[in-house]
């Protein structure tokens, strides 16, 4: 069973890259201001799509050395995925107001995709246990 990849790879290694890139493109948090600066929000996205990068380059250990112990990838998934959530809107403050873009698009989609990342390896976890 090891030595194939599983529909949990793709999906973990999907969820990286839409956590890693969306943070960037799909749902980033609010623009610069007017003169140009950027907020505290705009690097709770820099870090998130490092850690989603971080995660991508998980999944492809997974995928390219078939020896790779996957409790050690699980544990970095879940341990990357708490950071994330940490990270968005808690360690790296976003804007006040509810209705900054940071806050109502942000936030939420990077909570959401964090969650299916834990779900996902949690499921996986629990598929090989009882292989």
């Amino acid at each position: 069973m090891d030595s194939k990849n599983s529909l949990s790879d793709y999906l973990l290694f999907i969820l990286s890259i839409l956590l890693c890139l969306g943070s960037q493109f799909l749902f980033p948090p609010c623009g610069p201001k007017a003169d140009g600066s950027w907020m505290l929000c705009h690097w709770a996205g820099v870090f998130i799509s490092a850690t989603g990068g971080i995660m991508i380059i998980l999944n492809c250990a997974r995928f390219f050395f078939k020896n790779l112990r996957r409790g050690l990838i699980h544990l970095g998934m879940i341990a990357l995925s708490f950071l994330a959530i940490g990270l968005a809107g808690y360690a790296i403050p976003l804007c006040q107001m509810e209705t900054m873009r940071c806050q109502a698009i942000f936030k939420p989609a990077v909570l959401l995709i964090c969650i299916l990342i834990l779900l996902v390896t949690a499921a996986d976890i629990l598929w090989r246990r009882k292989g």
